[in-house]
């Protein structure tokens, strides 16, 4: 039984100067390369937002819906804190414990006027 020749060797007994690449017929062309048609036109239509037909409970929940709400705006002196949520006094006692890192005493901080948000702070 003969062994195939292989077409790379071209009849030569030595090897090729170059090696064989056995990917070299999956690479693609340096034009088609960053490329994906399928995931292209998957984006396309996600973002294009292509439209469907409600179903029945989106178009219920919309006809109850009351849309957002006007936003209101508060001077500072008016500001009131909203109450802790339960387990908020272990997070604050924690970081009150604890020491600054490094970077965090490094950093200037808000210079802002601290009497406009904390309401148990002097004013001035």
């Amino acid at each position: 039984m003969a062994v195939p020749r292989d077409p790379y060797l071209g009849g030569s007994p030595l090897p090729p100067p170059e090696p064989r690449d056995p990917n070299a017929d999956t690479v693609l062309a340096e034009s088609e390369r960053g490329e994906d048609e399928a995931r292209e036109a998957t984006m396309n239509a996600e973002i294009a937002g292509q439209s469907r037909p409600l179903s029945d409970d989106e178009k219920d929940a919309a006809k109850h819906d009351s849309g957002r709400r006007k936003r209101t705006f508060a001077p500072a002196s008016e500001r009131v804190a909203k109450p802790a949520t339960p387990g908020d006094e272990k997070v604050i006692e924690a970081g009150e414990r604890e020491h600054p890192s490094a970077g965090a005493a490094l950093h200037p901080g808000d210079r802002s006027d601290p009497s406009e948000i904390d309401p148990r702070s002097e004013r001035r």
